[in-house]
């Protein structure tokens, strides 16, 4: 999306750097300095500078394509991990029975494998290239994030049970190791009985 002077206010949905899902809400100022950035503030998450390429234009006079099977999308659905609604890249993969209604809904596959039914105003149509570049960028963000460290409490929970763990392996050795050496020594019992009433027997006076 180009800079004009009229693309102040105007109703956008703009990538976050965050995540890489596009978000919505509205250019408050057009040029932030000399690489052109839109200023955009979101609805639902805090404003940013976007990249005119990463802003999509959804209020006003807008057009909306046909949808065909196959075609590249972004879908307005809830994120599971925040909670707030985005727009995520998908294909369209099921067209609606009568496209004559005006409520048409879609079924969607989002790039991540989750399926969707949305209907027709929640889903903008992009290009390939455009999908591939989305998708590249949420890889690289999520490669790029670090791991999460255990939680003081998840790890003194994992050290109790290894250490009951161990005890539990010590009382079992233990209790094997007692009944060996009882069996042993009943053993040793019962040889120690016979060599002693075979003796006379072995050794006569």
């Amino acid at each position: 999306m180009s800079f004009t002077n009229s693309t102040r206010n105007l109703t956008v949905i703009a990538r976050n750097a965050a995540d890489g899902f596009y978000y919505a809400g509205f250019i408050t100022k057009g040029i932030t300095n000399e690489e052109e950035f839109h200023h955009v503030t979101f609805y639902n998450i805090r404003p940013q500078d976007v990249l005119p390429n990463d802003v999509i234009n959804i209020g006003g006079a807008v057009p909306w394509p046909t949808l065909k099977i196959g075609d590249y999308v972004l879908v307005a659905v809830r994120c599971r991990t925040s909670g707030l609604q985005c727009y995520m890249p998908g294909r369209v993969v099921c067209l609606p029975i009568d496209l004559r209604r005006e409520n048409r809904f879609y079924t969607l596959k989002l790039y991540s494998g989750r399926t969707t039914t949305k209907p027709r105003r929640y889903i903008i149509k992009i290009g390939q290239d455009k999908f591939n570049e989305i998708t590249d960028y949420i890889s690289n963000i999520r490669y790029k994030q670090p791991k999460m460290f255990v939680s003081e409490p998840d790890l003194r929970g994992r050290l109790l049970a290894r250490r009951h763990n161990e005890d539990t392996n010590n009382r079992s050795i233990a209790f094997l190791f007692n009944i060996i050496v009882k069996r042993t020594l009943l053993i040793c019992s019962y040889f120690g009985s016979a060599i002693v009433i075979l003796v006379p027997y072995i050794f006569p006076q």
